[in-house]
């Protein structure tokens, strides 16, 4: 996850790999760390940071203490006003991001049994996509694109 907090990016890929990030750091479902705001960033009485924010889907209040350098360092980039990327340009850029980053990081292309999406698996059926399989039959591509 360094290496890709590393990479030197510019533009809407910059904003993708930093909101993708904040989702890794967090642990929340996509909808909620794109709503974060300034208002949810706080300082608990010990004087740590946390993110406040009541989930979405469970209504549940959640308290996200600031531990990572990397988390803390995106937040005051954005002077805690996080961009919002909606979910399907998120998880189309970081796909290309990240298989540029497999380059560095071989391990991030080692081809794995994967599920085709609805959408991937019409794009076979109309040969514009042609998927490998494994020795078992099972659809393999690498880390990255899952």
């Amino acid at each position: 996850m360094q290496a890709l907090a590393d990479m030197k990016l510019t533009g809407l890929k910059d904003q993708v790999r930093d909101i993708f990030l904040v989702g890794c750091y967090t642990c929340q479902r996509v909808i909620d760390y794109n709503n974060i705001q300034p208002e949810n960033f706080t300082i608990m009485a010990k004087g740590t940071p946390i993110i406040c924010l009541i989930q979405q889907k469970t209504r549940n209040e959640v308290k996200i203490p600031i531990m990572n350098p990397n988390l803390k360092a995106i937040c005051e980039k954005y002077n805690y006003r996080l961009p919002s990327v909606v979910d399907q340009i998120l998880n189309r850029y970081i796909k290309d991001i990240l298989k540029d980053l497999s380059e560095k990081v071989p391990t991030l292309a080692v081809k794995v049994p994967t599920k085709l999406t609805m959408k991937q698996k019409k794009k076979e059926g109309l040969g514009e996509m042609i998927v490998k399989c494994n020795d078992k039959g099972e659809v393999v591509m690498p880390c990255y694109c899952r």
